[in-house]
């Protein structure tokens, strides 16, 4: 069976789940090919290359390169940011509207292949990057299509051949509607999702819940789900790392509870570092990732001393490790949106805790009670302030807890439980089409 993967490279990459599902399908003896654009990440030459032959947009940059920019546009947006998006989404929308005799609706798409909405310039234009798929697929005679969230089965409907061929849409992400902007490209984009959505042979999710919002927020009648759960494979046990500990210069008795990945107020990082000041003796409360709020400034004001913050940039690898010398993880999203609300099944951070057995202190949602009634892996709290006393319930039955956590990994979250049905699922679906 001949693959390709497609996607942007920010969830081809970097992701331990769509990097092990792609290996494990070269594994498994199969051809497999990724199709990836946007600008690279710093961490990109350190972690482990995709297997099979993997093709780059050309003129993929560093995220990094970009120079800086100077003149009236530069100013007006340090001094008038909000004017200026706006300012510049309705240029943006005329330049789109402008376009669609000559390329359709899809002209609308001209931020399609963004890696990150921060970053300013987009040398990704839908047009070239359609051009360049169909290419890929036109000469990879393939039997079936694997697309990395809608940009990218937006991008395989829209440079389909005339013979079609089998799409697996997997949808990592819930933009619906409402956590979506209303701009023309989100409306655009949500567009030819529907569209194209509705054409898929498979749509992987990763539970029922997250299939039923998807399903109404994209109108489907009707859908082939796949239940995908975002974890990385099982393999070995995961051995704790000693880098926080060198780093922050902490005595081996003394237990870390971490959040780590995005340290920000949808993650309540800084409700959970005002919290430490009242953890039990012994325990401290360590950060690790790209920090999105004055973290430092809060606690020095404050004056914790139970708090570290570590932004040293390492490797998917060694990030796994981080995750198995914490004694503690803290998983908390807002329900601020659909897409954070129901993670039970879609947190990498999650999972990364499971597989090293750490257990973890999670927001009180239904669904993530249900989860904890099921296995027994953490403790659910409404609020930060909680969280000193979720940790003595822990701590009190540690040895439980953490038997609990690698369980609930090893019957749940693994992708090996997975992976095998799902090739033979696309293998059945590429065998009906030829």
């Amino acid at each position: 069976m001949r693959l390709l993967f497609l996607g942007p490279r920010r969830w081809l990459f970097p992701q331990p789940p769509v990097r092990d599902l792609i290996n494990y399908v070269v594994d498994s003896g199969h051809y497999v090919e990724s199709a990836v654009w946007g600008p690279k990440g710093a961490m990109d030459e350190w972690d482990p290359p995709l297997k099979g032959q993997v093709h780059e947009f050309p003129g993929a940059r560093h995220s990094g390169d970009e120079k800086p920019k100077s003149g009236l546009r530069s100013f007006l947006k340090q001094a008038l940011p909000g004017l200026t998006r706006r300012i510049i989404s309705v240029r943006n929308s005329v330049f789109s509207l402008a376009n669609i005799p000559r390329y359709g609706w899809f002209a609308c798409l001209d931020r399609l292949g963004r890696l990150d909405r921060h970053i300013a310039s987009n040398p990704y234009h839908p047009a070239r990057l359609r051009e360049w798929v169909g290419e890929i697929i036109r000469s990879g005679n393939f039997d079936a299509i694997f697309a990395i969230e809608a940009d990218a089965l937006v991008l395989a409907g829209e440079a389909m051949p005339d013979k079609p061929i089998p799409v697996v849409y997997d949808s990592l992400e819930l933009y619906t509607e409402t956590f979506r902007k209303r701009e023309l490209w989100d409306i655009s984009i949500k567009y030819h999702e529907r569209s194209h959505a509705r054409r898929a042979r498979c749509v992987i999710i990763q539970d029922a819940d997250r299939a039923r919002i998807l399903k109404e927020d994209l109108r489907l009648e009707k859908a082939d789900f796949f239940f995908l759960p975002f974890g990385p494979l099982g393999k070995e046990s995961v051995e704790g790392s000693s880098l926080l500990r060198e780093q922050f210069a902490l005595p081996p008795e003394t237990k870390m509870v971490t959040q780590i990945g995005s340290i920000s107020h949808t993650r309540l990082s800084d409700e959970i570092a005002f919290a430490a000041e009242n953890f039990p003796p012994g325990f401290v409360m360590v950060f690790h990732g790209l920090v999105l709020l004055p973290l430092k400034e809060l606690i020095e004001g404050r004056s914790i001393d139970k708090v570290y913050i570590s932004q040293t940039l390492l490797s998917y690898e060694e990030v796994e490790g981080l995750y198995a010398s914490s004694h503690i993880g803290i998983v908390f999203y807002t329900d601020s949106n659909l897409n954070d609300y129901y993670t039970v099944n879609s947190s990498y951070q999650l999972a990364a805790y499971l597989k090293a057995g750490v257990p973890v202190i999670v927001r009180k949602y239904p669904v993530w009670e249900q989860a904890l009634a099921r296995n027994q892996f953490g403790v659910c709290v409404d609020t930060p302030a909680q969280i000193p006393d979720a940790i003595r319930m822990i701590d009190a039955d540690y040895e439980t807890f953490s038997l609990n956590a690698r369980r609930a990994f090893v019957e749940h979250y693994d992708l090996g439980l997975y992976a095998g049905a799902l090739v033979e699922k696309i293998e059945r679906m590429s065998a009906i089409t030829a």
